[in-house]
């Protein structure tokens, strides 16, 4: 009678340490399944990171509008902190959308997105210049420079929709 119960309570750790060692296979397979999605990017990453620029060309052409005609000192400053803080950004996220970039997340892209970037650089390029000659000198800001960039802007838009 005693055999029973060992057999019973061996037969229950054989269970327990099978339950434990499949669940650990599978704790390791999901972790290994999300570090590849993670580190090897995914869609939505490239599709958030030139939403993003979208949005940054946007902030470029209000700050270029702000150095142009407010003439309030403290909206001119914030507009050139933005346009200082923006215009790096924008360049590396542009540079990563067609290299790749881990520091982004961004794997390397699929040809459709190399396309999409090089067709957006007729309107990108000419910001990008824009917008750092407006930083050359603030207190004295270049309409032409201003109209440069209003002129691209709507097209970058178009084409990173």
């Amino acid at each position: 009678m005693a055999i029973l119960p060992t057999l019973y309570i061996n037969n229950r750790k054989a269970y327990a340490l099978i339950f434990y060692i499949t669940k650990m296979l599978l704790l390791a397979l999901l972790f290994g399944f999300l570090g590849i999605w993670v580190f090897a990017g995914s869609a939505s990453t490239i599709m958030n990171q030139v939403s993003l620029q979208r949005s940054r060309g946007v902030r470029i052409a209000k700050d270029a509008l702000i150095l142009r005609y407010d003439p309030l000192v403290t909206d001119r400053t914030q507009a050139l902190s933005e346009l200082q803080d923006t215009l790096p950004v924008w360049a590396h996220t542009e540079t990563a959308l067609v290299t790749g970039d881990s520091t982004l997340q961004l794997p390397h892209p699929p040809s459709e997105v190399v396309t999409l970037v090089a067709q957006a650089q007729s309107d990108y390029l000419p910001m990008q210049i824009a917008a750092q000659h407006l930083l050359v000198n603030p207190a004295h800001v270049d309409p032409a420079q201003v109209q440069i960039i209003l002129d691209h802007e709507h097209g970058y838009a178009i084409t990173t929709n």
